[in-house]
């Protein structure tokens, strides 16, 4: 009892709570010395604390059912300092420090002090810890805050709490199966709009844990989000921010708002484009697009020009049953356009097939003959290689049709381009895609097949962007590193798809899907130096989206609802509001920092230049190297919450570290 009270009495005469912590820890002995004993601070004092554990732990337990606040607060400080060892925090966790630090927080004196601990607690915590904090702590914290004036440090400690333990709950890249079900059902429009308030502040530390905390909650709760206009427009105004890192990760939030939506798909009928093309021969908007990239080019008038072709090819068979000369005549049909082999077949007037005597039913079919018939001539032939390619892919047997492109490539001809648009389709690795769609890019391919892997470069490079975006665990290993990389993919997919614009005509059956894609890549990489608050630069390419979707609905088939489309109906549905309500705060806060913005004149020449030389060079690399280690390591992951400061100057300079040596 003696030792109670004398502990009591030299607590009362302390003048901070660290040294109050000091005293519990050297009158308990944790750890287990008298005079010369290590503190918390050092790693060997937390070894021996570890070595002992349940002893200390019931030390501290027994003192803390004393309800003295002097001696809880001074707890409270030892539960930090203990939280900064991995092993000692998942033993406090399972112990159950983090309940009793819950029920403590009805006690205002306090609140400060619990929030430090769990604030450690979860910034250095595992996925356990954090979600832990998150289901037992969440809802009082938010209560905590939202009765606290911003500018106290107690608010600041519940946002970046409330921050770091959303990551357990929320994150993109925590597997559901280790979410918790009542915590991750619960009802977060308290959090969102407690966040959301917390963004607009002018302190970057506590607005950008609040906005991390915004993205996070795009994961699950995109429903809250869309129902609260204020969450909307921060996650569009972000895209006006400064820094690039920060409106690349807007854009990733938005993007992860429609994560199940349905992929691009663009059926190909022949007949529907017959029928198009006696709706829009007439035309004139029509007729004078077409002519900016010539008629020839027109993928209307290549998809009926091969039907023609096709289906006389096929009726000249029938006369003389050449299996060589048709597979000769489809391959070169093949090489000119994408639809070059067609599905038609035999068939009376009553539609129904007939028996032609030939041994094949349907056209494609004819196929397998053909590559016979051709090797039969030359062994080595390439037409009958390239044809094998076509049959296994209109089958959908990829990796059949990679597998012979790849020989064909290593041991015929390193520059055949459509061994390369093959290799490119359908890769379940986005990096292997992305490597085939760039090597062949660099043959030289023209027409569907150069289109067909600039296409499929943009959409695995951006791909590849955001997926890197959403793994923290491996931008915990290089942040600065594994941030630029991701916005050097994304990059990629927006030079690239400037390319396919300026290539593609108006009726190309992809152009709907690129144009919405660059659309949501030029808005997050260029900015706001770049783009006005109403979106003027873009409006012309805007209406050419819309007259691209309404003749691309005639000729092939219905728009869409796809991730990126989606994306930018959201976007472009709420930037003007935006920008007005953001702008204003980031002004404010660039105000407060003037040491770290930039002015505006060279923020614009930055968005101003082109794209970096050796960039290209630059993601083959990335594609071609090892993949980047994961440690699956629960504590590895520890990201700050402020992005590293990055701008296409110092992506420059990245970049030429990977151009080729003269």
């Amino acid at each position: 009892m003696t030792s109670e009270v004398s502990l009591k009495d030299l607590l009362e005469k302390t003048s901070s709570w660290q040294e109050a912590a000091e005293i519990v820890r050297t009158r308990q002995r944790i750890p287990d010395a008298i005079s010369i004993a290590p503190d918390l601070d050092s790693i060997d004092g937390l070894q021996k604390v570890n070595s002992r554990y349940t002893k200390h732990w019931a030390k501290l337990k027994e003192l803390w059912l004393q309800k003295d606040e002097d001696i809880m607060g001074a707890i409270c400080v030892l539960f930090g300092k203990m939280s900064k060892d991995v092993v000692l925090r998942s033993k406090l966790a399972q112990s159950g420090a983090i309940t009793l630090l819950v029920d403590a927080m009805d006690r205002p004196r306090l609140r400060l002090l619990i929030m430090r601990a769990l604030s450690v607690m979860t910034h250095h915590g595992g996925l356990q810890e954090r979600i832990a904090v998150a289901d037992k702590a969440a809802a009082k914290i938010v209560s905590i805050a939202l009765e606290t004036p911003t500018d106290d440090p107690l608010f600041t400690l519940c946002v970046t709490v409330l921050c770091h333990s959303s990551y357990g709950v929320y994150s993109v890249d925590v597997p559901t199966s280790q979410r918790n079900t009542r915590t991750r059902e619960a009802d977060a429009r308290p959090l969102l709009e407690l966040m959301v308030r917390a963004s607009k502040l002018p302190d970057e530390h506590t607005s950008g844990h609040a906005f991390n905390a915004v993205t996070m909650l795009t994961v699950m709760k995109n429903k809250d989000i869309h129902r609260n206009p204020e969450a909307c427009r921060c996650l569009v105004g972000h895209l006006r921010h400064d820094e690039l890192a920060t409106r690349i990760d807007a854009l990733r939030s938005i993007f992860t708002l429609y994560k199940d939506s349905p992929p691009e798909t663009v059926q190909v009928d022949p007949m529907r484009a017959v029928k198009a093309y006696s709706k829009i021969k007439h035309d004139s908007e029509y007729a004078e697009e077409i002519m900016k990239t010539g008629i020839q080019n027109s993928a209307l008038a290549n998809i009926l020009t091969a039907s023609r072709d096709c289906t006389k090819a096929m009726m000249q068979n029938l006369q003389d049953r050449d299996m060589l000369k048709l597979g000769k005549t489809l391959y070169s049909l093949l090489m000119q356009s994408e639809w070059g082999i067609g599905d038609g077949r035999f068939e009376a007037d009553d539609g129904l097939p007939f028996d032609t005597g030939v041994p094949y039913k349907t056209w494609f079919e004819s196929l397998p003959f053909c590559i016979s018939a051709l090797r039969a001539e030359n062994p080595q032939s390439e037409a009958a290689t390239m044809l094998e390619i076509k049959y296994h892919i209109r089958h959908r047997r990829f990796s059949k049709a990679h597998e012979i492109a790849k020989k064909w490539i290593d041991n015929v001809n390193a520059e055949c381009s459509y061994c390369y648009y093959a290799l490119a389709m359908d890769c379940k690795d986005d990096r292997e895609g992305l490597r085939w769609a760039k090597k062949g890019l660099r043959t030289r391919p023209t027409g569907y097949i150069r289109l067909g892997m600039l296409y499929n470069a943009v959409v695995y490079a951006g791909a590849l962007g955001i997926d890197m975006l959403n793994d923290h665990k491996a931008e915990h290993e290089n942040p600065e590193t594994h941030v630029v990389e991701a916005v050097a993919y994304l990059q990629s997919s927006l030079v690239d798809t400037k390319t396919f614009m300026e290539l593609a005509p108006v009726d190309e059956r992809l152009l709907r899907a690129v144009l919405t894609r660059y659309f949501c890549l030029f808005v997050a990489i260029k900015g706001p130096s770049l783009v006005d608050a109403k979106l003027y630069k873009l409006e012309p390419l805007m209406k050419r989206l819309k007259f691209v979707e309404r003749i691309s609905e005639l000729i092939w088939s219905p728009v869409v609802q796809t991730q990126p489309r989606l994306t930018w109906m959201f976007i472009s549905k709420h930037y003007e509001a935006a920008a007005k309500e953001w702008d204003e705060i980031f002004k404010t806060r660039r105000e407060e920092s003037t040491g770290l913005a930039r002015s505006n004149a060279s923020a614009q020449a930055a968005a101003e230049q082109d794209p970096p030389d050796g960039l290209q060079d630059l993601v083959e690399s990335l594609c071609g190297g090892p993949k980047s280690h994961v440690n699956h390591d629960e504590d590895s992951w520890h990201r700050h919450i402020l992005h590293p400061r990055l701008d296409e100057s110092m992506l420059q300079m990245y970049v030429r570290g990977f151009a080729p040596r003269a």
